[in-house]
């Protein structure tokens, strides 16, 4: 049966489902979820066109449960508190990088991060409304033979 004619009935999504895991599993059974989405963006792209993107893309947040007044845009806030953390941090190099939930920021630099300057970050990160993980944070810089961890806070809505 053809997609279209499955599109074309009543409860077509419900109907749909079984056949779409079938061709997931005769892929792959362990198909990457990156995978899925780039397959998912060429059947929207090139069998119902770039106009319907948008819509599509409403449902899906519909169908997931996804709230948009809760999510950020990491895109969007990530090139904002780049621009902040540069003007506060610069020394020390700051990166960022946001997560649906939460993000984390590094300090490009190759000494432990002084402990004023770290106090200094984990306050700006709460200021934003993250809450530090403790746990997961830490201003050393430390190298082995083959990699080195950078003094980093990680945080969470």
């Amino acid at each position: 049966m053809k997609l279209i004619q499955l599109l074309l009935k009543e409860d077509k999504g419900l109907e749909l489902v079984p056949y779409i895991v079938k061709a997931i599993n005769q892929v792959d059974e362990n198909l990457s979820y990156k995978d899925l989405a780039s397959a998912i963006a060429t059947v929207i792209k090139d069998e119902y066109g770039t106009h319907v993107i948008k819509i599509f893309m409403e449902e899906l947040h519909i169908q997931l449960g996804i709230n948009e007044e809760n999510t950020i845009d990491p895109t969007d806030k990530q090139a904002e508190y780049t621009e902040e953390l540069r003007q506060i941090f610069n020394q020390y190099r700051p990166s960022i990088q946001l997560f649906n939930k939460g993000g984390k920021l590094s300090f490009i630099h190759r000494d432990n991060l002084p402990e004023e300057a770290f106090s200094q970050a984990m306050n700006w990160v709460q200021s934003k409304g993250y809450t530090v993980d403790k746990t997961q944070s830490d201003n050393d810089y430390e190298c082995d033979d083959d990699r080195c961890w950078y003094p980093r806070i990680v945080f969470t809505l």
